[in-house]
C-alpha cells in the first residue's frame, strides 16, 4: 500500500484528501484515511492497530461512591446516597451497580439542596449494573443551598422474613 491522496477542486487549487492506494479485485482504488473527531480542534479520536478506535464518555473527572445499608429489616426501605457534588459543578450519573442479599425495589432518584425528586427509574432485582447510554441522561447541578445535592438510590427489601444487606455503587463525571 502506498500513501497518496484525492485533490478536491472546492478552491483554485483544490484540497487534498488523505488516502491510501490499494488494489481491490481488479481495481486500484483509493481509501480514505478518516479519524473521529469533536468540535475543538484537540478532540480527535485516538485509533491504533493493535486497538481499533478508541472511545469514551468523555469522562473528566470519574467519581465512586459506594453506600451501604446492613441488616436492611424485611420489608424495610433505606436511602443510598452518593456523595455531595462538588460546588459549582454538575454530576453526571454513568452507572451504576446494586446488590443485595435478597430481591430488592430500587428507585432511583436526584436530591437537589435536600429535596428529593419522585422515582426516575425503578428496578426489581437481586443484582443491577447499569450503565446509561449518555451520561447527560441523568444530572444534577451543584446547589448553593444547605441542603445535600447529588444521586439517590432508595432501596427496598422485598423479603418478608429476612434482613437484607444491600449496596449500591455510583459511578458519577462531573463538569
Amino acid at each position: 500500500m502506498a500513501d497518496s491522496f484525492i485533490q478536491v477542486p472546492t478552491d483554485a487549487g483544490g484540497k487534498k484528501v488523505d488516502a491510501t492506494e490499494l488494489t481491490v479485485g481488479a481495481n486500484t482504488v483509493q481509501r480514505q484515511h478518516i479519524r473521529p473527531a469533536g468540535e475543538a480542534a484537540t478532540d480527535i479520536g485516538r485509533v491504533t492497530a493493535s486497538e481499533g478506535v478508541s472511545a469514551s464518555l468523555s469522562v473528566t473527572s470519574a467519581n465512586r461512591t459506594h453506600a451501604t445499608s446492613a441488616s436492611l429489616a424485611a420489608g424495610g426501605e433505606a436511602d443510598l446516597d452518593a456523595a455531595q457534588i462538588t460546588s459549582s459543578l454538575t454530576g453526571k450519573l454513568i452507572q451504576i451497580i446494586i446488590t443485595s442479599s435478597v430481591s430488592f425495589r430500587a428507585q432511583l432518584k436526584t436530591l437537589t439542596n435536600g429535596a428529593e425528586s419522585g422515582a426516575l427509574v425503578t428496578w426489581i432485582d437481586r443484582h443491577l449494573d447499569c450503565t446509561f447510554a449518555h451520561k447527560k441522561f441523568l444530572t444534577v447541578a451543584h446547589n448553593v443551598g444547605a441542603g445535600l445535592d447529588t444521586f439517590r438510590i432508595t432501596i427496598k427489601n422485598l423479603d418478608t422474613t429476612s434482613a437484607a444487606d444491600v449496596y449500591a455503587t455510583f459511578f458519577y463525571d462531573e463538569e
